[in-house]
């Protein structure tokens, strides 16, 4: 039930705060879109054949979040972070000391038994977790645009 004046989906018409279905034609606050083009299918029929017990849904309505363009973006650039520490990591054979520290879990105990061996698995961990988060960054911002 929505707290706020709310538009039916069907007929359209302004419903006031706390009500679960609509005062003119009883469709409920909340609808998928079959629901939302079937009753308006069946007002468009006429007022006779769209009582508000056809128009009432049944279902529950699943809620799709996406993440906000900020999210995502703060996510790929994470992801771009990750990228370059492990360029720098295995071209320099030292690890980065601007690393996310939980990453170092993996790169430090293993730089006790080489620097190097440290920074090139630590590297390697940064560029698949860069990789991941750019690409599923990008690819949750596109997914915002197109919704």
């Amino acid at each position: 039930m929505p707290r706020y004046p709310w538009t039916c989906f069907a007929c359209e018409h302004a419903n006031a705060p706390n009500t679960e279905s609509c005062a003119r034609c009883g469709f409920g606050s909340s609808a998928s879109v079959s629901q939302i083009n079937k009753a308006r299918e069946l007002l468009a029929v006429g007022a006779d054949t769209a009582t508000p017990r056809s128009l009432q849904t049944s279902e529950p309505v699943p809620v799709q979040r996406t993440p906000s363009a900020l999210v995502a973006l703060i996510v790929a650039g994470f992801g771009v972070l990750c990228l370059y520490g492990a360029y720098q990591s295995i071209t320099l054979g030292k690890w980065p000391a601007y690393m996310p520290p939980q990453l170092d879990l993996l790169a430090v105990p293993l730089g006790w038994l080489s620097e190097r061996l440290g920074a090139y698995v630590g590297g390697a961990l940064a560029g698949a977790i860069g990789l991941l988060c750019v690409v599923g960054g990008l690819f949750s911002a596109k997914e915002r645009n197109a919704a």
